[in-house]
């Protein structure tokens, strides 16, 4: 007569702990290592870009950049959306984008949105460059990407409730004028995480945010991007990203605890824009621009909503 001999449960959930830690860092030492690789002929492309400045040869040294940064994003989709096996459910982002320059928003919960953004829209639109907080200048690696690609660092001064286009310093407004500068010698995607950080109930909580899944949108950023760029715009791209996992973090993403994301892609055209915030250079509208990011926050808290009862019911 054989015993059976019950594992040991408690055992089997720190080898399952410890395998996702191993497979997590194992990833990001994957990620850190691909982005290291790339970083020295990077550099040396940005040296030359700055000693000739002839505009043809800048021209082809910038093309060469922008390869790389396509490159590395398609190396890093190797080992995320195949190597993690992570499925990734796409709506709405079926058509081409032909256009020079885009300006992206999306919900922002976890680092990992921007590797999801860029996967899906790697050698499809523009690069994409984002607005980043200074303390990331300092991030090793990442700060140094961000400073080749003349991503603007903002220093995010006191709100203003009722002048949020105020809301970034004077020395933002000037930082953000001369980076948008740079966009405009090529074409770009400009990435805006409205929110300006991270979701957490906790943090909407604090804020009293109205929205179920959103942090209050911040619209200074918008519209100082609009303002820059309002008349070369062919299009804005908004995200709606949900995970399958209630609290997704970078961290769960790369150690395999995520499965599955569903992205929604709603195409706005430009025109649409010029309509609600008025044209850049004459009668602009800043309460019409902050009313029109208001309703597309509580249409997206509905979509929100509506993608996450589908993970509910599966």
């Amino acid at each position: 007569m054989h015993s059976h001999i019950k594992p040991d449960k408690s055992a089997l959930t720190f080898i399952g702990v410890w395998l996702f830690h191993v497979r997590a860092a194992l990833v990001l030492t994957y990620i850190t290592c691909n982005l290291t690789f790339w970083i020295i002929p990077l550099l040396v492309l940005v040296v030359f870009k700055w000693f000739i400045p002839i505009s043809k040869v800048q021209t082809v040294i910038y093309g060469m950049m922008a390869w790389i940064y396509r490159t590395a994003v398609q190396v890093n989709g190797w080992i995320l959306f195949q190597g993690l096996k992570i499925q990734l459910d796409l709506t709405g982002i079926n058509q081409s984008f032909h256009g020079n320059f885009y300006l992206a928003l999306c919900n922002h919960q976890s680092w990992s949105d921007i590797f999801i953004l860029q996967h899906i829209l790697n050698r499809k639109v523009p690069i994409m460059k984002f607005l980043v907080k200074k303390e990331l200048m300092y991030l090793p690696v990442v700060g140094l990407i961000c400073w080749a690609y003349d991503f603007p660092f903002l220093h995010r001064g006191k709100k203003n409730e009722k002048r949020p286009e105020k809301s970034y310093r004077m020395k933002d407004s000037q930082t953000l004028n001369r980076a948008l500068t740079h966009f405009l010698r090529s074409s770009a995607t400009i990435m805006n995480f409205t929110e300006g950080t991270r979701f957490t109930p906790l943090k909407a909580n604090r804020q009293q945010s109205p929205y179920q899944y959103l942090m209050k949108p911040k619209a200074g950023g918008l519209i100082a991007i609009y303002k820059m760029i309002g008349q070369d715009l062919t299009a804005v791209l908004d995200f709606t990203i949900v995970y399958d996992a209630p609290k997704p973090n970078f961290w769960r993403f790369i150690g395999g605890r995520i499965q599955r994301v569903k992205v929604h892609l709603d195409t706005i055209p430009s025109q649409e824009l010029k309509e609600n915030f008025g044209l850049p250079e004459t009668n602009f509208n800043p309460d019409r621009a902050i009313e029109w990011v208001n309703q597309r926050w509580s249409q997206k808290d509905r979509q929100i909503e509506h993608i996450s009862s589908d993970f509910r019911c599966c």
